[in-house]
């Protein structure tokens, strides 16, 4: 069994430090940010309507419970893993509701559905979560997992979940950048989630 030492420069054991896992502020505060900016993305109109729910709801899933989640796993451990498949079980609901939000919305007017890359990445996005879940609950579940010793497995789940979040967070700007004009309100948007972007891939 491999010990936590290594020699040092005269040729003496010293004791090597786990690497120093980051404080619990950098987990929560861009999420708390992403929510803010949901909030504001749901009402471009200053009213909150049915349609308000969809833009907020999949914020909150794709941006605020995504980041929170990866984060989680990041920092390893039994218990970070399952609070991990957790929120992501908050972050597919949410966005499932989001979802039905926009499609009855589009109903009660009358318009056609799929029109937009938006729409399209959005539905890319949100079926990738729902693949995702399905492998992490039943794949890689630390309890029940049926292939949670696969190193393949982990690792198709590792890109697979990259490319949904490029898409989710792809979507959501897409979104935003037509819901609003002003320049503030987009860098407000775009440079947190080009920042977070970075960080969690």
């Amino acid at each position: 069994m491999a010990d936590d030492t290594e020699d040092g420069l005269l040729g003496e054991k010293q004791v090597m430090k786990p690497p120093k896992e980051p404080p619990w502020w950098h987990i929560l505060v861009f999420p708390v940010w992403s929510i803010f900016m949901a909030l504001y993305a749901a009402v471009p109109g200053g009213t909150w309507t049915w349609f308000s729910w969809h833009p907020f709801c999949m914020v909150f899933a794709f941006v605020s419970c995504t980041f929170f989640a990866v984060l989680l796993k990041k920092r390893g451990g039994y218990a970070n893993t399952k609070v991990h498949g957790y929120v992501m079980a908050v972050a597919l609901t949410s966005a499932a509701f989001g979802y039905y939000v926009i499609y009855s919305n589009k109903n009660i007017l009358g318009k056609i559905h799929l029109t937009s890359w938006h729409s399209w990445i959005g539905l890319f996005a949100l079926l990738s979560y729902l693949s995702l879940f399905l492998v992490g609950l039943l794949g890689l579940h630390p309890d029940v997992g049926l292939r949670n010793k696969s190193q393949d497995l982990r690792a198709f789940h590792k890109w697979a979940a990259r490319l949904a979040i490029v898409a989710s967070w792809g979507t959501s700007s897409l979104a935003f950048y037509g819901m609003h004009a002003s320049a503030f309100d987009r860098l407000a948007f775009f440079l947190p989630l080009l920042a977070a972007t970075a960080y969690i891939l």
